[in-house]
């Protein structure tokens, strides 16, 4: 090997080094945007799960807080009207004294129950029930001043005048709380099926934006995994190159150490060696042992 070869090998091995290097510095890099890319996507999946849930918490609290309040109310009144009107009822066929003021505390108690509800029901009053919830309060407000003239008759003991004006009770309101009863339920039925398009929403979202983050991580992965095959076989192609020189140079040292033969002028032939030592005693003997490939 000649000293430019020698040259050019470290050259070629400084260039690769430097290559090698700049290769792990910008697989470094890669591997930075890997992290960097996956806490992003996490941070993405995280926030579209959390508004999904939020969005679907809003409207589950709608339906349990609003909807179904207002259904269960309004099935309450109903229940309390029509227990008032049956207490009335007894209160009529009820033949003892005591047993008639028990109906009676029963049915104070029970209009008192009445007014809560109603008043209760007015935090879930819609703008459309408007209408029937004043017709509703009507029929009460009648229902209410007509049992008092029928409880006072029945104190004075004139069974067959209570009897005459309860029959004048009006029917109505049935009619008007089945109405509010079916709009509440109607209500009810609509914010169920918007509440499960909220969570089909919810999850399709969570589904699309973790697939895109895999997908996302994925290509940043393979860009990493690239790097690092290129750096892998760069380092191989450094290695087999620094082999390559060291055996070059292990070749010259082992040239430099061997003496060079004796040129023909002063190196007798082989054939009159001991003759050529005799005729010309300043002559360079060429000793077989270790010139036999001049002697050949």
């Amino acid at each position: 090997m000649t000293p430019s070869q020698g040259q050019g090998r470290r050259t070629s091995s400084s260039a690769t080094s430097v290559k090698s290097t700049a290769g792990v510095q910008g697989l470094a890099g890669r591997f930075a945007a890997l992290v960097v890319t996956l806490l992003a996507a996490g941070a993405m999946t995280f926030g579209a799960g959390f508004f999904g849930l939020r969005r679907l918490e809003t409207s589950l609290e709608g339906v349990v807080s609003t909807d179904m309040q207002r259904l269960m109310t309004i099935t309450d009144i109903r229940r309390s009207f029509r227990s008032l009107v049956l207490l009335e009822r007894d209160q009529l066929l009820e033949g003892n004294r005591d047993k008639a003021a028990e109906l009676a505390r029963q049915m104070t108690s029970g209009r008192t129950k009445l007014q809560e509800l109603f008043s209760k029901y007015d935090r879930f009053l819609m703008p459309d029930d408007g209408p029937r919830w004043a017709a509703l309060r009507a029929e009460y407000a009648s229902f209410a001043r007509i049992d008092d003239q029928v409880m006072a008759q029945v104190a004075a003991q004139h069974k067959a005048e209570a009897t005459t004006l309860s029959r004048t009770h009006s029917k109505k309101w049935e009619s008007v709380i089945k109405d509010l009863i079916e709009q509440a339920d109607s209500r009810l039925k609509s914010k169920a099926a918007e509440t499960r398009s909220v969570y089909a929403w919810a999850r399709t979202t969570v589904l699309v934006v973790f697939g895109l983050s895999v997908l996302l991580g994925l290509g940043v992965g393979v860009l990493v995994y690239r790097g690092i095959k290129n750096i892998l076989r760069e380092i191989l192609a450094l290695k087999d190159r620094l082999l390559e020189a060291n055996e070059g140079l292990e070749r010259t040292w082992r040239n430099e150490r061997v003496p060079s033969a004796p040129s023909s002028t002063t190196c007798a032939s082989a054939s009159s060696w001991w003759g050529a030592i005799s005729a010309s005693p300043t002559a360079t003997p060429c000793p077989p042992s270790r010139y036999s490939a001049a002697l050949s």
